[in-house]
């Protein structure tokens, strides 16, 4: 109850004293309060993350810092309908369990042997989270891991952290595989005017996700050499169903255009493709393609109803406080007080991605993201640094949290299968966590270097 008073009271009290002794800076006054309350709440989880992205929407027109209809643009930033665009696209897979069919298929042609099963449910996990949500995927392969956890404690302890260690990595690969990648490519475009498309960032995701992967499955394997093989094997799945054909189909032309819009948008004459309009064109395809067993469309209303719009909303706040933030003059007065110290990149990549790995292990990744965000484009600014340099690794090291169960959703999922322990997952999620803060130091200033992204 404490946690949900406390903001607005304190608020009010500054406005009232602001308006009263400093009426010149009242704006600024608004701006602090505005970031206090919506950190508050994101944080805290005192209120809902949607219902605290609402706030802006009304204090920031009635504080002065600007009009509703200024506002009200930052929650339809294009990146929100390609986020929107992705869910849709996955809950159509969920619905026609093309999810399943797909990890089962994976699962069976990686063999039968136990390092074969822990590298299979790895990354057959992280394949899988590249595109619909890592809470989906923990709950498709926590029964086959639990099986193995049956069967031989060692083996099913190590497949279980497979499970949650492959949903979470997998997410950073693609623009759309984790809501911190999307918020990161509406900042920039909010901000910078600048386009972070689904190549692009799967030319910086990708590469850090296979080495994340490959470094996970080194730990895992760890001591397993003379493990007794597994009795249990993945049965091939069944033919595809003509509709699980269909959505397959609509999702892997989305996925192409996704990949190859460079080589099409040319021969187009030039015309722009957004990332958004391809995803939601996918979406109405499927709404319009009949279903097989009952002649109705494939997806109907009912997925609109499992959006998560929390996160949606989110999105929108971040971007209202960041306005909220430039509007006001309250980021003119943060960088006017930040060092001017001005390190090796490297030294700001290593501290960013810091922030990311090791806040995001009490912290909800996405709030995070929201929160740091904009103070990482104040000490950018002051440095002479360029954002990117900041951001990049603060997103992927975001996705990074291997320690605790409360860390992520996969890793809540497998702590509550019963066979692990919170020890279990500290004696190798620390390791991960160390060599994953190495891997993206070095990864982002290697990658961003040699994309010559840096300078928008």
């Amino acid at each position: 109850m404490i946690h949900r008073i406390v903001p607005p009271t304190v608020v009010l009290i500054c406005l009232i004293l602001g308006k009263a002794l400093f009426p010149e800076s009242y704006k600024l006054f608004a701006a602090f309060g505005l970031c206090f309350w919506l950190l508050y709440w994101w944080i805290s989880g005192a209120v809902s993350l949607g219902i605290t992205s609402l706030i802006p929407l009304f204090y920031v027109p009635l504080t002065g810092i600007a009009d509703f209809s200024e506002i009200s643009q930052r929650y339809a930033n294009p990146v929100i309908f390609l986020f929107l665009g992705g869910f849709l696209l996955a809950l159509a897979l969920e619905k026609h369990e093309l999810h399943q069919w797909l990890a089962r298929k994976m699962l069976y042609l990686t063999g039968n042997s136990p390092r074969s099963k822990i590298l299979g449910i790895l990354f057959t996990s992280a394949a899988m989270s590249m595109w619909i949500s890592n809470t989906a995927t923990a709950l498709i392969m926590l029964p086959i891991a639990i099986q193995y956890a049956k069967e031989q404690e060692n083996i099913g302890k190590r497949a279980l952290l497979s499970v949650a260690f492959g949903a979470n990595i997998g997410g950073i690969a693609t623009l759309v595989g984790t809501p911190p990648n999307l918020f990161l490519a509406a900042y920039v475009r909010e901000q910078y005017n600048y386009k972070i498309d689904f190549i692009t960032w799967m030319s910086i995701g990708l590469p850090v996700a296979l080495l994340l992967l490959i470094a996970v499955g080194v730990i895992l394997l760890q001591g397993i050499g003379n493990e007794t093989p597994s009795n249990s094997k993945v049965e091939s799945p069944p033919i595809l169903s003509a509709n699980q054909k269909k959505v397959g189909g609509v999702f892997l032309g989305v996925a192409l255009l996704w990949i190859f819009k460079p080589f099409i948008e040319p021969l187009l004459g030039g015309v722009s493709i957004d990332d958004a309009a391809i995803a939601l064109g996918g979406v109405v395809l499927l709404a319009v393609i009949p279903d097989s067993t009952n002649n109705k469309a494939l997806v109907n209303h009912q997925i609109i109803k499992d959006v998560p719009w929390d996160i949606i909303l989110l999105f929108g706040g971040g971007m209202s406080l960041a306005f909220a933030m430039q509007n006001s003059g309250m980021i003119d007065l943060l960088i006017g007080g930040l060092p001017t110290t001005n390190y090796h990149a490297i030294v700001w990549i290593a501290i960013a991605a810091a922030i990311g790995i090791f806040a995001t292990e009490i912290l909800s990744n996405i709030a995070l993201v929201a929160a740091i965000l904009p103070y990482l484009e104040h000490i950018a600014t002051k440095t002479s640094w360029h954002f990117m340099i900041l951001a990049v690794p603060l997103i992927i090291g975001a996705s990074c949290a291997f320690m605790l169960p409360i860390a992520t959703p996969p890793n809540a999922i497998v702590f509550a299968s019963g066979k692990l322990r919170v020890s279990d997952m500290i004696k190798v999620g620390w390791k991960i966590n160390a060599i994953a803060f190495i891997i993206i130091s070095l990864s982002c200033y290697f990658i961003l270097e040699k994309m010559g992204i840096l300078i928008f």
